[in-house]
């Protein structure tokens, strides 16, 4: 399960990347599948059959690996041990590969995996652990691919998201939670892909995104929303990727930013405001870069000159002309 990825602006700061990926984080689009536990012993190939026996310390007195090597290959119950003397590892083999169950640890003794194996093969349910003993995980396996109900928590217990595996990948509807508890995020997987409607909440449980998903690509419109409920952002998507006029809203209302993308290149009119309504830029982007007549204004709203003038495939080529005039717009409230 590859993380949720949301295109950011093309202009660094000037729009914020819808905020799903940080909360998927490893949650979404990958395959949860647990590592294999317990791979052979390296340099069992051609080892001579009997008991096997590797300690940490030359005196022989602390067991680092035991098990039996018959006809070159691993067989009955093999154990692993921290230089600690703690276990770390115990399975079973069966010509050579795993079959039966198998546990690992953390240095500290609490239990980190436990799966069970089939002619090498993990199948049924999967439970891994925090070091601190709380669950971290549970997936069912069928012949050695994820396939069913799947959980994840956080390491204080609560639920970090939840829902089901089809041949090792993403199906039907997923949720994620918050740390705190509260739903982050819920929409539906096809295939291993977002697919359709996705909305995610702000930890008070106000809307924080909304949007669909068309086989893992945002599509649409989209919008978010600050945790008081006021609208952040809202524009449209198309295959992924910035689509149309954008608009970005200070918290209280006012107009912060209103652009235009083409296939998330900035390709259009273009003005940015300060706190208060104060325009601070205006011009037009063509291909991601600024073309014709540009205004630029002082913190103080007047008309920075020296900034100010014509452009040319994003260089400025020279200074305003005398019949420039200024924009005067203030802004927009929301």
């Amino acid at each position: 399960m590859s993380r949720m990825k949301h295109p950011s602006a093309s202009l660094p700061g000037l729009l914020p990347a819808l905020a799903l990926s940080a909360l998927l984080g490893a949650g979404c689009g990958k395959d949860s599948s647990p590592a294999p536990a317990l791979p052979p012993l390296p340099g069992t190939l051609g080892m001579q059959d009997g008991i096997q026996q590797d300690f940490w310390d030359a005196a022989k007195t602390k067991k680092k690996t035991h098990g039996e090597i018959r006809g070159g290959k691993q067989v009955g119950d093999w154990q692993w041990w921290f230089e600690n003397g703690a276990p770390e590892k115990i399975g079973h083999f069966e010509d050579g590969v795993l079959d039966g169950p198998t546990i690992e640890w953390y240095p500290n003794g609490t239990k980190k995996l436990q799966q069970t194996w089939s002619h090498g093969k993990v199948i049924d349910v999967a439970t891994a652990w925090h070091e601190n003993g709380q669950k971290m995980s549970e997936t069912t396996f069928v012949n050695n691919v994820a396939q069913g109900p799947a959980k994840e928590w956080y390491p204080d217990g609560k639920l970090f998201h939840e829902g089901a595996m089809v041949n090792g990948k993403q199906e039907g509807l997923w949720v994620t939670y918050h740390p705190t508890g509260e739903k982050a995020i819920e929409g539906n997987f096809k295939d291993g892909k977002q697919e359709g409607h996705f909305v995610s909440y702000h930890a008070n449980g106000q809307k924080s995104s909304e949007g669909e998903y068309v086989a893992g690509a945002q599509v649409g419109p989209w919008k978010t929303w600050y945790p008081g409920g006021t609208v952040e952002l809202e524009g449209s998507f198309a295959e992924g990727k910035h689509d149309g006029p954008w608009v970005h809203w200070y918290e209280n209302g006012e107009m912060r930013d209103k652009v235009v993308f083409k296939a998330e290149m900035l390709d259009g009119p273009f003005e940015t405001h300060a706190p208060g309504g104060k325009l601070t830029a205006s011009g037009v982007y063509k291909a991601g870069k600024r073309e014709g007549i540009w205004f630029y204004f002082k913190d103080d709203g007047t008309l920075d000159t020296a900034k100010s003038g014509v452009f040319t495939a994003d260089a400025r080529t020279g200074d305003l002309p005398a019949d420039a005039v200024p924009p005067t717009d203030a802004g927009a409230k929301k």
